[in-house]
């Protein structure tokens, strides 16, 4: 069951990258599908299937969430990344480690966004937030 989720996270990661690589054809198929999934609630779908206690479902949900436009994350979504952070308890688990790396390759992304909202709100509403999450979890991966 949980390859069909998979193989359905991955799908939307390929329409999303493909969509940020061919940025400059704005009538792409790939842009079409990705604005689609986004007015879709596609990131709500996607941090539900975070909860699902599968490590390789939660690896491609991040890299999902990686290809994302960044223009595309609203507040709310932004709230999630950090809630996602902050779960992480037990770093060894898994692929724990594999998912908190890409997820903090995502906040790069947002941190170093200056041209789009997302990148200004993450900084402004998160920022601080974000970092005392990321201090907190090198502080217990020092500890193992």
């Amino acid at each position: 069951m949980h390859g069909l989720f998979i193989a359905i996270v991955q799908l939307m990661s390929f329409f999303c990258e493909e969509a940020v690589n061919n940025d400059d054809n704005d009538g792409s198929v790939f842009e079409l599908v990705s604005r689609a999934l986004n007015e879709s609630s596609r990131e709500t779908a996607l941090f539900n299937c975070i909860e699902v206690p599968n490590d390789d479902l939660k690896l491609s949900v991040v890299e999902c969430l990686y290809n994302v436009s960044l223009a595309e994350f609203d507040s709310e979504e932004l709230t999630q990344i950090v809630k996602v952070l902050s779960s992480c308890k037990n770093i060894g688990a898994g692929k724990t480690e594999l998912v908190l790396a890409k997820l903090f390759w995502i906040l790069a992304k947002l941190t170093k966004e200056e041209e789009e909202d997302s990148g200004k709100t993450f900084r402004l509403k998160f920022g601080e937030r974000a970092i005392k999450e990321a201090c907190e979890i090198l502080e217990r991966n020092m500890s193992r």
